[in-house]
């Protein structure tokens, strides 16, 4: 078996990180992490992927929730760009809530 860690460790998990890395070592002859090579991947998709996954799974709501606020607004203008209707993209702020109810879904 292969073990990929794509990601870079985030400050302050260097040791919940290394404990991984030792536990894996233990299991499997073949772990691949970020001082061994380049091997980093963004956790985040880009316009591409945005739009893959609304048409893939073709969702009721689009309510990005990951990111800075501009980019919550940019993935919403995305998906209005293409097709999606404004009423039924949702930008939150941390810590508000969206409801949903048999008429749809609000902040």
């Amino acid at each position: 078996d292969t073990v990929v860690l794509s990601s870079s460790v985030i400050p302050g998990n260097e040791a919940t990180i290394q404990k991984l890395k030792d536990g894996l070592y233990r299991q499997c002859d073949n772990v691949i992490h970020g001082e061994l090579m380049d091997i980093h991947v963004s956790g985040h998709g880009n316009r591409e992927d945005i739009l893959y996954m609304l048409k893939t799974i073709r969702p009721d709501y689009f309510l990005p929730i990951y990111g800075h606020h501009y980019m919550l607004r940019e993935a919403a203008k995305l998906a209005q760009d293409n097709g999606f209707k404004r009423d039924r993209t949702i930008v939150l702020d941390n810590g508000q809530i969206a409801e949903f109810d048999q008429i749809g879904g609000k902040a």
